[in-house]
């Protein structure tokens, strides 16, 4: 599985965390219920993830899309960070194309979490 969200492959670490087998691949009913009666809950566990290990580097570029000015990046930002941050120059631009606003909306619409 490609291009997975970082959202969820932590849920599954986290998941691994609160279910550990026993020899046999078994989970414990023992574990279960203390995981579910713990309150370590995902939302901890996000929490002290991102304590351990901060993405500065993330924030740092947004800042430079945005330029220190908004919460979010609007669609044509998104479509220029696409082309000149993430895409390769060296792709040939036939077989791989620049992104434009429907390729860039796919994309949105499959990892944006919020709503809005």
């Amino acid at each position: 599985m490609n291009n997975v969200c970082p959202r969820t492959n932590l849920m599954k670490h986290w998941m691994r965390l609160g279910f550990l087998v026993d020899p046999r691949g078994k989970v414990p009913v023992k574990v279960v219920a203390r995981t579910f009666a713990s309150d370590f809950t995902f939302d901890k566990f996000y929490e002290l993830y991102h304590k351990i290990c901060p993405r500065n580097d993330i924030e740092e570029l947004f800042q430079s899309i945005t330029e220190g000015k908004a919460e979010s990046i609007n669609l044509e930002q998104f479509i220029n960070f696409l082309n000149e941050k993430q895409r390769d120059p060296r792709l040939n631009e036939i077989l791989y194309p620049f992104y434009d606003e429907k390729r860039a909306l796919e994309i949105i619409e499959t990892y944006e979490q919020d709503p809005k």
